[in-house]
């Protein structure tokens, strides 16, 4: 395990003298379901019970699509289109209980039905970078489905092996892989969804898994099974399949990791949870110690996500709005790094862009551009460089459209740039 300590934690939580100061985003008094970020064009979707709202970051601005006064509307899984920047992909429930599929081309404001499921509620849409959709289904009285979308959600097929009654939640990895989570337990598909390997191991048997995160541990090569997993009797955390460690002993529902300070994607030495009492939790030491952030946020939480776009972490409350945290990534009492600066222009770009990067004091620096699966890309400068500004033309080559972080280092100081690659 990454951290030796992990056997020897007494698993209990630690109270800080003060919480979080939530921010109110918006919604307050709206029965809402799931929140969704959409990190490429900076939205955040969020699911009600009679359609879906969104958030656009940069003007602050929401959108209501709901139908008011309608049965049968609720929104429980929430997808957008890497190619598509107008397309979103909803899965509801009708006033039969029975789950089914829509798609958008215009943000929302009209919606094609595409597909209704012999299960029930369609509990959670992805897809994978550069490929498919997929989406499953939970039903008690019926076989849920597990879907899949070659068409960025305008058809959907069956996909069969998955062994899956109910399913909960569906998650991606950092070179393709698949994870589904839900009755028994954790599998996960190198194949594209064709074919299914379990990863529950000795996850507590016959216990429900309520969701799945992956994590991402740090370094260039990030493993494929760095996951967190959410069931009752705590939160889970696995490097290895099959092999998991219980980091938290209370009932969880959603969990995020977070990205360490200064670094660009998220790793499990810091991750939050949504427990099943609605309650944040948040760990800054890979769950030796846990803080209870819920303060004095309204309502009860029920799910959470961490948006790259202004380092913060949002969370969803029942019917009491979305709140948001930023620079969430802080410990309290932690002294600011001295930083660097880095800057791109155009942002978003095509195909090239300048970046422009300004250091405290002359030494060694690296400047590396990471893909979103937090590999890194690109290695544009590793050398010495004087203080002050350097400029740098990038036209990347045999990347797709998609987001990057550029990311500088020096020995003494660091820094971030998100970057918007459209093709």
């Amino acid at each position: 395990m990454p951290r030796a300590f992990l056997t020897l934690l007494l698993l209990s939580l630690s109270l800080p003298a003060v919480a979080l100061d939530w921010e109110y985003v918006g919604m307050d008094g709206i029965q809402a379901t799931r929140v969704v970020v959409d990190p490429l064009r900076s939205r955040v979707f969020v699911g009600t019970y009679e359609g879906f709202h969104y958030f656009d970051q940069p003007t602050g601005a929401w959108t209501e699509r709901d139908w008011e006064g309608w049965i049968g509307r609720q929104v429980y899984a929430i997808d957008y289109a890497d190619a598509l920047p107008l397309r979103v992909i909803t899965g509801r429930e009708n006033a039969f209980f029975k789950g089914y599929l829509e798609y958008s081309n215009d943000l929302g404001a009209t919606e094609t039905w595409v597909y209704e499921s012999t299960g029930g509620s369609v509990t959670d849409a992805l897809h994978l970078d550069g490929g498919p959709h997929f989406a499953c289904t939970w039903s008690d009285i019926a076989p849920g489905e597990l879907l899949r979308s070659t068409n960025a959600g305008v058809s959907w097929t069956p996909l069969a092996g998955h062994g899956f009654y109910a399913m909960t939640d569906l998650e991606r990895g950092p070179a393709g892989e698949l994870y589904l989570a839900g009755n028994v337990g954790v599998k996960w598909s190198q194949t594209g969804g064709t074919s299914w390997s379990s990863l529950t191991g000795n996850l507590p048997a016959g216990q429900l898994v309520h969701s799945v995160a992956y994590v991402r541990p740090g370094g260039d090569t990030p493993p494929p099974t760095s996951l967190l997993a959410c069931l009752d009797p705590g939160l889970y955390y696995s490097d290895a399949p099959g092999l998991w460690t219980r980091v938290l002993v209370s009932a969880c529902r959603r969990a995020a990791g977070l990205p360490v300070p200064g670094g660009p994607w998220p790793a499990p030495d810091r991750f939050a949870v949504v427990t099943a009492n609605g309650r944040v939790l948040i760990s800054r030491d890979f769950g030796a110690s846990w803080q209870d952030e819920t303060g004095a946020l309204p309502g009860t939480a029920i799910d959470l996500a961490y948006s790259p776009w202004d380092d913060g972490l949002y969370v969803l409350t029942a019917s009491r709005g979305l709140y948001r945290f930023q620079d969430v990534v802080t410990a309290a009492g932690e002294a600011p790094a001295v930083n660097a600066s880095l800057a791109a222009y155009p942002n978003p770009f095509n195909p090239a862009t300048t970046l422009i990067l300004r250091l405290p004091a002359a030494g060694q620096a690296r400047l590396r551009v990471f893909g979103a699966d937090g590999r890194a890309v690109a290695t544009l400068i590793d050398r010495e460089l004087p203080a002050g500004q350097t400029r740098l033309a990038w036209q990347p080559q045999g990347l797709a459209s998609g987001v990057y972080l550029a990311r500088l280092e020096t020995p003494s100081a660091s820094a971030t740039r998100r970057l918007v690659l459209l093709k």
